[in-house]
């Protein structure tokens, strides 16, 4: 388990996020954290190995599907607080063992709230597959309230023979008494060697910050008239072609209204990357679960649906 705080944010911030730091010695929440460990029987069926969950995260039991891979485990997240709050630290580990599969999610959006005080929530998500494990983590959207920010940390190992999904999503949202975009969103990904010390460099790092005014403002060089958006991470596809593995993802994104997308290869031969954007949260779901579809047959895997409508 990873406590949140620490080296979330290695800086430099843009000098925006970094005007409304932490004061030190300011009190902020508890950390939240929730901690699985997934691990397969001797016949294929992946189960939770161990588990750990504090406030406000409660998991719910795991689900087997029967248009899935066979073993594969589902597993909801749900959070009891209401979303994330001002000054809330919250941090999350999944581990995929040898051989195990397991698809991660949550019961509904996380709602990033209000921000009175001119503090920030942050959020840190810890990957891990071991070799020949399978995960696919693909929690819903966040929802960015007026003057919210929010601060959130993805660090994705993936062992060789191992494979992963990893998607995430924003969309703003206004309020009938306010109608203010949010404040600011600092998101960063970084794809690690599994084999190579905590000082390594990353594989590969993707990070973006999004002020709520650029993106209200919208126009060229920014979102337009995009409202969403969303990523979607293949790593460790092994033999496969990384081209067919692009192609697929990048049709799926979208090539106009009411979402727009592509894809690109990473860096070191990690995976693909690919971006969604969309006019609206149901277009955005529709786009990330059509990529999601599309990575799991490109890579031999049944497409499958990710919930039943």
């Amino acid at each position: 388990m990873t406590a949140a705080g620490a080296d979330l944010i290695p800086g430099p911030w843009p000098a925006e996020v970094a005007s409304r730091a932490i004061r030190p010695g300011a009190p902020a929440r508890a950390p939240g954290q929730l901690g699985v460990t997934f691990a397969v029987d001797p016949a294929g069926r992946t189960y939770l190995g161990a588990q750990r969950s504090t406030h406000p995260f409660h998991l719910c039991r795991a689900l087997y599907r029967p248009d899935d891979p066979p073993g594969l485990c589902t597993l909801y997240v749900q959070g009891c607080s209401g979303g994330l709050f001002e000054r809330d630290r919250v941090a999350l580990t999944f581990s995929v063992g040898a051989g195990a599969a397991a698809h991660v999610t949550t019961a509904a959006a996380t709602i990033v709230h209000r921000m009175p005080r001119g503090d920030h929530a942050e959020q840190l998500v810890e990957l891990e597959v071991a070799p020949g494990g399978w995960l696919e983590h693909a929690p819903e959207p966040l929802i960015l309230f007026p003057g919210s920010r929010l601060v959130t940390r993805t660090r994705v190992r993936v062992a060789t023979g191992g494979r992963a999904i990893v998607m995430d999503g924003f969309l703003g949202h206004r309020l009938p008494d306010d109608t203010r975009p949010f404040e600011w969103l600092d998101a960063e990904t970084r794809v690690l060697d599994a084999n190579a010390g905590s000082g390594a460099d990353p594989l590969a790092r993707e990070r973006f910050f999004a002020a709520g005014a650029d993106w209200q403002a919208g126009g060229c060089g920014r979102m337009g008239r995009y409202r969403c958006q969303g990523t979607v991470l293949v790593l460790g596809a092994g033999d496969q072609p990384l081209g067919a593995l692009r192609a697929a993802l990048a049709s799926a994104a979208g090539g106009g209204a009411p979402t727009y997308g592509g894809a690109s290869s990473l860096p070191n031969g990690a995976g693909v990357m690919a971006r969604v954007l969309a006019t609206d949260g149901t277009a955005l779901r529709a786009a990330l679960d059509g990529c999601w579809s599309a990575a799991r047959a490109a890579l031999g895997l049944p497409p499958g649906q990710r919930r039943p409508r």
